[in-house]
């Protein structure tokens, strides 16, 4: 440590014991002593390290003649010059913490307390002391990226004095070493030797300060790799592949395969500096340890290392670089630590592969059917190579431990074959500027399924096998999931002579609860399908109550994992009725009827946990129904009354109600906890709601001003969510000036999704501040179109748009109707019906009406056409169009399908995969 300049201050005064001091008077703001006072200037630096050079130019001031100095107090290694030349003012006070004043080393290190330094002229004594605390010079590493096959070009050579030479680093390198060699069991079959280009990558090593002597330091690599960390459960005896690349070796470096100090072939292209010396291993075999030496003075040097550049695929690998000891030099790996190390991260450049669909995402479902109607109809499947690469490379693909499906018995993977057209395999090649292959799922004849679920299986690239084999491309960690659909014929739920559905659900094994009323007597049922499409569960027992019109039940599906393999299972289902429940009293119009079921292992079936029968003086009717984690009952609807402790607007107004259970004995009770009431004094439609946090939503249409929130155009939407019996609703309205009709919501992950249709095409515009700068925020936005369209809105909870799709036919001249909405596998499907080409392809030239559907990624901006809309469907069945849509599993898209005409309308369950490709017939 040097400061070789005058401090620009005087210190503060400071008591003086060997002499009176004379106090002088104050001129203008500065005190001065007498001209005959001596005093010492600055002050020194409270720390000096152990090894280098302590150094302090100390000042003089006043004083009558020559000054002497002297030091009290002072550690031994500290002391001043000789101060025979009187001809200057000041004292140069210097030192070797560890070395000066006896060598003493450690015993140096701590803090020396009152150091004075003392000046006089023979008669008046000035003084400064001081403090100073030895400590220990420490060591730093720092390392850089490491990435196989390319050299650390990163300069740390500042230059400066005090920095080493950098190493050479024009390489490559090579390396020569042994591999073992493994059959396609991973049983070894021998070794073969291997050479390798290296590439050079930098530790920097520095010291705090600039020792005064030589520092010596030797160091060494480490991996925690163990060839006999065999996987946990394989049974096999090393060495094997299932060893050597077990899931706790593959992100561990192998010293020699994958990192050196110097490479056994680096000689010429990579020379050794002077301050670096490398040792071979204690086998004699690779130079993994060495010494670096820092010539006085020096405070940053280098380590050079060799990254080997294999050709196998390996996950990123750790492994350390290690000071083992301090063989000269007084210098400190910090902390009292006997060892000083640093981890270090080495990435592949191998390429790596990911699977998807065609349409590039990550979950289908096919049909296992044995025989399909037209074998080039089969679903291709997409392994993509990522990254820069040279040469042919293969990928082979195998399954996750948890796939229901069992490869070889259920399904086979296929991939092309040599001479067109596909056979049995699973590794792919690409040849070198090919980097997509395609791949086949067929089920097999040997296909059977005894579980109470679809079988699916997930295909991934398989790691276990590649691990080591050169050649091979990495894996992404990507996967594809594919559902076995066995719901192949069409499945008929209901027409107009007999039972009516009204809404579905899919759950409990994939079994289809679709909900309804009997179109006799209006008694409400629900009516359950198992996966095959056979009736299931027996028949689920409801109260009789009439449903009236306007009051079609509405329904919802819970289940949960209670312990270990124990689901527990609701079910709860809401209509209106103008009749009573046993025990209750209709309280005027049509009250709603709200059963909450649980299933029922003994006798199979849903049954009766509680019902409860609740209304205003008006007709009250429900629109959706929810279940939470918790089991609590959620019910969005439509009232022309006024609920307790709510104030009616007038006309038909929207309410969110939450029923609560209460322990009654043995039994569950229900209770309405709060009912929550919004309108404009006009009629409002309520076209559904959803979960929200702590509470629930309702989202419809109105030509008023709900609760008083601004009024847009002619038909408005709104959406508001209810969370306790006192809180402030805060509704929010929007729309454009133009009649914005909404006939469905969704609500998931923190977003609202509406659909509708008008006349007009949907998108944001960017928001305008005051200063005429476009903003980050959106603002919905609406241009007439010639026809009809649908739309999808998003917002969030709290009202904030956050994008608009419209859907329309390319030439804008037939009517697009979508009447529902689904969250599915980070999408969302919207559905309906056309009487045009919708799909694009002209496969309805006589402008049908037929059923439509189309997917939309729910990450996407939702104003780019080209990014957000995934694909269009249009299936060829006349005067159709889907009503409601479920979700289960994120598998298959089921779809209610209402055919026909009032009065002679048939309803189907269609399936769909997440392609868009129909899985069963209408």
């Amino acid at each position: 440590m040097r400061v070789e300049s005058f401090p620009a201050s005087l210190p503060r005064a400071i008591s003086v014991v060997l002499a009176v001091v004379a106090v002088s008077g104050l001129a203008g703001c500065k005190t001065k002593k007498a001209a005959d006072d001596p005093t010492v200037i600055g002050i020194p630096p409270a720390r000096a390290y152990l090894g280098v050079e302590y150094y302090y130019n100390f000042g003089a001031d006043g004083g009558e003649g020559i000054l002497s100095y002297s030091l009290t107090n002072a550690p031994s290694w500290l002391g001043l010059e000789d101060t025979s030349n009187k001809a200057r003012q000041g004292i140069i006070m210097r030192g070797v913490p560890g070395i000066t004043g006896g060598e003493r080393g450690d015993a140096d290190l701590g803090e020396t307390k009152n150091i004075t330094l003392l000046t006089t002229d023979g008669s008046r004594v000035g003084l400064q002391p001081f403090n100073i605390t030895v400590e220990t010079n420490d060591i730093t590493l720092l390392g850089a990226d490491l990435v196989e096959g390319s050299a650390d070009t990163d300069s740390y050579d500042s230059g400066a004095e005090d920095s080493c030479e950098l190493p050479p680093m024009g390489g490559p390198g090579e390396h020569t070493y042994t591999v073992n060699l493994y059959d396609d069991a991973g049983e070894q079959t021998g070794t073969s030797e291997k050479t390798s280009s290296t590439q050079p990558v930098l530790v920097r090593v520095t010291l705090d300060q600039p020792s005064v002597v030589e520092t010596q330091l030797a160091f060494e690599l480490r991996s925690q790799f163990n060839p006999d960390d065999c996987e946990s459960g394989a049974n096999v005896t090393p060495p094997h592949q299932m060893c050597e690349y077990s899931s706790q070796n593959q992100s561990r470096a192998t010293l020699g395969h994958d990192v050196v100090g110097w490479g056994n072939g680096s000689f010429g292209d990579l020379p050794v500096p002077e301050y670096l010396a490398y040792q071979l291993d204690d086998n004699g075999v690779d130079y993994t340890k060495g010494v670096i030496t820092l010539a006085p003075g020096i405070t940053e040097c280098y380590i050079r290392l060799e990254v080997i550049d294999d050709a196998v695929a390996e996950e990123p690998e750790t492994f350390t670089l290690a000071f083992t000891d301090i063989r000269e030099g007084m210098v400190s790996f910090g902390n009292g630590k006997n060892e000083l190390d640093i981890g270090l991260v080495i990435k592949d450049n191998e390429p790596s592969a990911s699977l998807e669909t065609v349409l590039g995402l990550s979950r289908d479902a096919i049909n296992a059917e044995l025989a399909p109607a037209n074998p080039a109809d089969i679903p291709e499947y997409v392994v993509r190579l990522n990254g820069e690469r040279e040469g042919t490379f293969k990928a082979r693909l195998g399954s996750t431990p948890i796939s229901s499906a069992i490869a070889g018995q259920d399904y086979e993977l296929q991939v092309p074959a040599a001479g067109g057209g596909w056979q049995a395999g699973n590794e792919l090649t690409f040849p070198d500027g090919v980097d997509e292959a395609r791949f086949r799922v067929v089920t097999l004849n040997t296909f059977a399924n005894f579980l109470d679920n679809d079988k699916f299986v997930d295909i991934i690239i398989d790691e276990t096998f590649q691990a080591g084999r050169e050649g091979y491309a990495g894996s992404e960690q990507t996967s594809l999931h594919v559902g076995l659909n066995e719901l192949t014929s069409s499945l008929l739920v209901g027409n107009d002579g007999g039972f009516v559905p009204t809404d579905m659900k899919v759950g409990h094994d994939g079994r289809i609860f679709v909900a309804g009323y009997d179109s006799v007597g209006g008694q409400a049922e629900i009516r359950v399908w198992d996966r095959l499409g056979a009736p299931s569960l027996g028949p689920i027992v409801l109260p009789a109550a009439p449903v009236v019109g306007g009051g079609e039940p509405v329904l919802a599906y819970a289940e949960k994992l209670e312990a270990a393999n124990e689901w527990s299972r609701r079910l709860v289902i809401s209509w209106g009725t103008d009749g009573s429940l046993n025990g209750a009293t209709n309280a005027g119009g049509t009250d709603l009827v709200t059963v909450l079921l649980k299933f029922d292992s003994v006798p199979g079936t849903y049954v009766p946990v509680w019902e409860i029968q609740s209304g205003t003086s008006g007709n009250d009717n429900p629109r959706w129904a929810g279940l939470d984690p918790t089991y609590t009952v959620f019910v969005s609807g439509e009232t022309s009354g006024v609920w307790p402790g709510q104030i009616g607007a007038g006309g038909v107004d929207s309410f969110v109600q939450r029923i609560d259970d209460q322990e009654e004995g043995a039994d569950l009770v229900p209770a309405v906890a709060w009912t929550r009431q919004a309108g404009s004094g006009l009629d409002e439609t309520v076209v559904g709601g959803g979960l929200a946090s702590q509470g629930a939503m309702a989202a419809g249409n109105t030509r008023g001003s709900v609760n008083g929130a601004a009024q847009l155009g002619e038909d408005d939407i709104f959406f508001f969510t209810a969370t306790s019996r006192d809180l402030d609703l805060n509704v929010y309205q929007r729309g454009t000036q133009a009649a914005d009709i909404t006939t469905a919501v969704s609500v998931s992950d923190n977003l609202v999704w509406l659909t509708g249709n008008s006349q007009g095409r949907y998108f944001g515009s960017p928001v305008i501040n005051e200063d005429g700068e476009e903003t980050f925020a959106k603002a919905l936005t609406r241009e007439a179109t010639n026809s009809q369209a649908g739309f999808l809105l998003r917002y969030t909870p709290g009202g904030g748009f956050t994008g608009a799709k419209t859907f329309n036919d390319a030439d804008d001249v037939s009517t697009e109707t979508l009447l529902t909405n689904q969250v599915f596998d980070q999408a969302v499907i919207v559905a309906g019906s056309s009487d045009g080409d919708f799909s694009g392809d002209g496969s309805n030239p006589a402008g049908e009406l037929r059923p439509i559907l189309a997917r939309v990624s729910s990450a996407s901006p939702l104003n780019d056409p080209e990014s957000e809309e995934i694909w269009r469907s249009q299936p060829a069945e006349p005067n159709a169009r889907i009503v409601k849509l479920a979700n289960y599993r994120n598998d298959e898209i089921t779809a209610l399908v209402e055919m026909g005409s009032a009065g002679s309308r048939t309803w189907a369950v269609v399936l769909f995969s997440g392609e868009g490709r129909q899985l069963n017939s209408f």
